[in-house]
């Protein structure tokens, strides 16, 4: 026998494969097929059959792999680590307040899947490489370890008992930025010695309470205003609700704030909904604070708030949360920044996960982009320290990337490295 003709066992193990890779190929037979291999020893994830390769079947090992919740911070790999162990650990209602969308969650999964969307071209022997000294960046005037912030959400406490103080003093031992409602703008400076959030706030119909609120924030010490424009009357959240119905305690034994509204629909009434232009110039007239519009999603509204002196626009659709309509907000930032010209920070946030999507959006022309989700999955995982996991995480992974991508600095990241896949 030539040693090119396989022997009786070899045809065996190989006709083996071929049929266990047919199974895997189902989504039916996926799991199935894959113990048979983990039983028998056939296969590893180094293997090169298209088991190990395709697309598919990596995910069956990545997610068999992931199969148990780490039990420290320091196990975390990447920040779906941290997501399972918060899945584990928080209440169902808790978890529904915090991933749901709105209706069909479209604008929620487009958010993520566009990142994938997107493509980093590599340049290579470009000298010196990237430090943790290049994540360093100024908003706005203040000066941070690293362009990824901590967006404005509500709910930190049902994460931790301790989470709005948790997650002042992660971001203030990171040095990131952190944006926080100003009721809570004094208690987080007494938590990290003085170091001020920028202030967040939805305005109300009547103007003396604003002017009150922005009068607050500004004695607290705070430099920016943070007006959330994006949340517009009702708006239908059954992810949340239907897990809600499954978590059979009620809100009040652990907060005094329902997280449903046991129809499925949310909305903060008292919010102000017809916002003009004239109100924005209003807002600017009566508060030395820099002001940021948060929940611009088209470049003529990214015009208009350049026009009226707004000092940051930013790029949101309140995670998902606030319409279906579909449109992500990574595939409208090149439209804002264009728009925007240079004359104000351009801001973005929704399905940052990974230091690469970081690194995509500074390349598009982003100033700074923020995480929601993620640092409540730090909360719920490992309280402060799970946060200050999830900042670490994505700054080492964005240096990562500016180094493969021949970036010295983000400065050096532009929109010529993007390619649309």
């Amino acid at each position: 026998m030539s040693s090119s003709t396989p022997s009786p066992l070899e045809r065996k193990t190989a006709s083996r494969r071929r049929f266990l890779n047919y199974l895997a190929a189902s989504p039916v037979f996926a799991g199935m097929a894959h113990s048979a291999l983990a039983a028998s020893g056939g296969l590893s994830p180094t293997d090169a059959s298209p088991f190990s390769i395709e697309e598919g079947d990596l995910r069956i090992w990545d997610n068999e792999l992931r199969n148990a919740a780490i039990k420290s911070p320091a196990e975390a790999l990447d920040l779906f680590d941290i997501e399972l162990a918060a899945r584990r650990a928080v209440a169902p209602a808790h978890w529904g307040f915090m991933t749901t969308g709105t209706d069909a969650n479209m604008t929620l999964r487009a958010n993520r899947a566009d990142f994938q969307k997107v493509g980093l071209v590599p340049r290579r022997m470009r000298g010196p490489i990237a430090t943790t000294d290049s994540l360093k960046t100024t908003i706005l005037g203040q000066q941070f370890d690293s362009p990824i912030f901590a967006c404005p959400c509500g709910g930190a406490k049902a994460f931790d008992n301790n989470g709005p103080e948790a997650l002042a003093k992660a971001t203030a031992a990171t040095n990131n930025l952190q944006m926080l409602a100003i009721g809570g703008l004094e208690d987080a400076a007494k938590a990290t010695g003085g170091k001020i959030p920028w202030a967040q706030f939805y305005c109300q119909p009547d103007w003396d309470t604003n002017a009150k609120a922005f009068k607050k924030a500004e004695d607290v010490g705070a430099k920016v205003l943070v007006l959330t424009i994006d949340i517009i009357g009702m708006r239908k959240v059954a992810t949340a609700e239907r897990l809600r119905r499954s978590d059979g305690r009620k809100c009040i034994e652990c907060h005094d704030t329902p997280m449903g509204g046991g129809n499925g629909t949310s909305a903060i009434l008292a919010m102000k909904h017809d916002y003009d232009w004239d109100f924005i110039r209003r807002v600017k007239d009566t508060t030395k604070m820099k002001l940021v519009l948060k929940g611009i999603m088209s470049p003529e509204d990214g015009a208009l708030a350049v026009k009226y002196g707004v000092d940051g626009v930013f790029v949101s659709n309140h995670g998902g949360r606030s319409e279906d309509f579909g449109v992500s907000t990574i595939s409208m930032l090149p439209e804002v920044v264009k728009a925007v010209n240079g004359k104000a920070a351009v801001l973005l946030d929704g399905g940052i996960r990974r230091g690469v999507d970081v690194a995509k959006a500074m390349a598009m022309g982003a100033t700074a982009v923020g995480i929601g989700r993620p640092w409540h999955w730090g909360l719920g995982s490992f309280g402060e320290a799970g946060v200050r996991r999830v900042f670490e995480l994505l700054r080492t992974e964005t240096l990562f990337a500016l180094h493969q991508a021949g970036a010295a600095t983000l400065k050096d990241l532009s929109p010529a490295m993007i390619r649309r896949l």
